[in-house]
This record gives structure tokens, sequence and C-alpha cells, in this order.
């Protein structure tokens, strides 16, 4: 599978979201809405975790990443990502990022696997964007 990174730098091809929704598989979207409960106190009815990527035009993006400032100004400015924007970095960028400040250390108390599946995607985004500064992104 193509890698897909959000606006933000979300690497969305491994979000829970977006893998329910390609799967279409109920065990495998209760165990991501059970999890996310666990992890970011959500409460995501099963069916809804479906998420066709932050940038896919063609599919809706996963609940409030559809109303998300940084997705709006991306896809208005029609860049892949922030980093090509011409006033990266910027206030509402840097808001949307700091949502996952201290991910990271949710690697020392819990599962490795559970980690990788439900956190890692959201881990290093400012990195992540930062490294992809006027390089596109290969949507693959």
């Amino acid at each position: 599978m193509a890698v897909r990174m959000s606006a933000c730098g979300v690497i969305c091809s491994e979000c829970g979201a977006y893998l329910a929704g390609q799967r279409a598989d109920e065990a495998f979207q209760q165990r991501v809405a059970d999890a996310w409960h666990s992890i970011y106190k959500l409460d995501v009815a099963p069916e809804a975790l479906s998420c066709g990527g932050c940038l896919n035009l063609e599919a809706p993006a996963f609940g409030a990443c559809n109303d998300c400032f940084v997705r709006q100004c991306v896809l208005a400015k029609g860049v892949a990502h922030c980093g090509l924007c011409d006033q990266y970095p910027c206030a509402e960028l840097e808001r949307v990022q700091a949502q996952f400040d201290g991910l990271q250390k949710l690697a020392e108390t819990m599962p490795e696997e559970d980690f990788d599946q439900f956190v890692q995607p959201y881990c290093g985004v400012r990195a992540r964007i930062s490294g992809a500064v006027r390089q596109s992104w290969d949507w693959a």
C-alpha cells in the first residue's frame, strides 16, 4: 500500500480510520474504536471508522479531519502538505500538531504492537513536515 501523509504530517495510510475504511472489517473497526477510546478517550462508533485520507477528494475524511482548518487550507492552496506552503510554518499548523505532543511517551506504557498500530502514525508530525519542506510528497 502506498504511504499517504496528511496535510499536517500524520501518516494517513497507517491511521486506524484509514485502515478500517480500506479493510471494511467489522472486527477491526471495533478494535480501533476500543483502542481509541482507551488511549484517546474518543467515543467513536465502529461503523463511523472510515477515511479516504486527509487529502483524498474522492472519499470522505474521518470526523474532525473533515473540518480541520489545516486540511481546508492545504486543499484551498492546492499543495500536497503544509511543508509546501509559502507561509510554512504557521500558528494554525502548530495548533493542530500540538495535539500530538507527548504521544511518543505512550510507547513506555503500552504493548509495542498497540503503540505501532494506534499511536505511531500520529508521532513525529513536526519532523515529518520539516523533512518534507519544499519537497513534493509521493502519493503513488
